[in-house]
């Protein structure tokens, strides 16, 4: 006989579910809201099987929500928010470059030998 198993999320502040798991590999249930159980892998794979979409998107948007008990689907809008009220993207390796550049061009050519100097007295 297959064992039940219980499935929970964890949600923030704005009730995005950020996490997902089973009773099988959690111990400590504080702060997670069960929201269904059953037998298979669904259940007692739920990271994995438990989501149709997924828990993220291909944006990195999270794709559900938790509202009075129910799960739903994130509108477009919501996960465009996201992304917009997300962190900048890290630059690239040529913008990288760019500001070193820009950097290197306004340092003043007598501090440059100065620095010349003393970094191998450093011992670097």
């Amino acid at each position: 006989m297959q064992d039940n198993h219980v499935v929970y999320v964890k949600t923030d502040e704005d009730s995005t579910i950020i996490d997902i798991n089973s009773s099988s590999f959690l111990t400590d249930f504080n702060g997670w809201t069960q929201i269904d159980e059953g037998i298979g892998d669904k259940y007692h794979h739920a990271q994995g099987h438990y989501f149709e979409n997924g828990l993220i998107d291909e944006n990195g948007c999270y794709n559900y929500k938790l509202v009075d008990g129910t799960v739903m689907e994130r509108t477009v809008s919501e996960k465009q928010a996201d992304i917009e009220n997300g962190p900048a993207p890290a630059p690239t390796p040529d913008e990288k470059m760019a500001e070193l550049q820009g950097r290197l061009d306004t340092i003043d050519g007598a501090f440059l030998d100065v620095l010349l100097n003393i970094i191998p007295t450093m011992g670097v």
